[in-house]
């Protein structure tokens, strides 16, 4: 069981910033910046992280905004700013699994050595092939982090 937890938390995704605003946000001590519109890749509990308060951020502002267009006085009729499933339907929006497509390589066994190089040569990263995949994927990780 933690060999199955250690996994998850080394499986590397897309989180795309669907916002027409940049977002930041902190993950472990670590402040990430994703332009709107831009790909962050990282792994799974950063990914995660940052697409529950992304979603969290677009529901809020979305019933505030309604809430400002009603009459003074007029009754409330649900006083949440959004609902868990609201929250979960955003999320799946802006997660993938590396190579963007949501049914392609959803395993995180099925990503391949070659597919995190091509991931590291687009961010215009010189890769030693000789490096392991999980070595690449930590390299990715670290690059995804400075940007």
């Amino acid at each position: 069981m933690e060999r199955a937890a250690e996994e998850r938390e080394q499986t590397v995704l897309q989180f795309t910033n669907i916002d027409n605003e940049d977002f930041t946000h902190s993950f472990r001590g670590l402040s990430i910046t994703v332009s709107a519109g831009a790909v962050y890749t990282g792994i799974n509990p950063a990914v995660h992280h940052l697409a529950k308060h992304l979603a969290r951020k677009i529901l809020g502002r979305k019933k505030k905004a309604e809430l400002a267009k009603k009459p003074a006085g007029a009754p409330a009729q649900n006083s949440h700013l959004f609902e868990t499933e609201q929250v979960e339907e955003l999320v799946k929006q802006m997660i993938s699994p590396i190579g963007g497509a949501q049914e392609s390589k959803a395993d995180p066994d099925d990503i391949t050595k070659q597919d995190v190089i091509a991931e590291l040569e687009k961010l215009g990263v010189q890769v030693d092939a000789s490096f392991s995949k999980e070595e690449l994927l930590q390299n990715l990780i670290k690059v995804k982090a400075k940007k």
